[in-house]
């Protein structure tokens, strides 16, 4: 349901901003990419430390498991108050990237709206 909302904010929102100037849509898609960008990377870094704090002194992190931590989230069921403080950092990260996405996408858009 949250990415059904997601999708649908994003499209109202693509629809309110064709009225925009392009120069202005460009600065916004930049100032959202960068905020997103920079919340992303504090929201991995935490999620990263959590999970490993978690599952470490348990034994059971295996290693190189930051390439690809997603296969551990199921361990974490067995720990319901460390897996809520653990996956809230991962969802933030998520919208951070879809929103990272979508504002490069409408970034582009105004560019070439500039050109045309």
């Amino acid at each position: 349901m949250v990415e059904v909302m997601l999708a649908l904010a994003l499209v109202v929102g693509g629809l309110a901003l064709v009225a925009l100037p392009p120069q202005l849509g460009m600065w916004g898609a930049a100032i959202v990419t960068a905020g997103a960008l920079v919340i992303g990377l504090i929201a991995s870094a935490v999620y990263h430390a959590r999970l490993r704090g978690v599952l470490r002194p348990r034994g059971l992190l295996p290693s190189y498991w930051w390439l690809h931590p997603l296969p551990l989230h199921p361990l974490l069921d067995d720990f319901p108050r460390e897996r809520r403080a653990v996956l809230h950092p991962f969802r933030v990260g998520v919208v951070c990237a879809v929103m990272c996405l979508a504002s490069t996408v409408m970034g582009s858009i105004f560019a070439v709206r500039t050109i045309l």
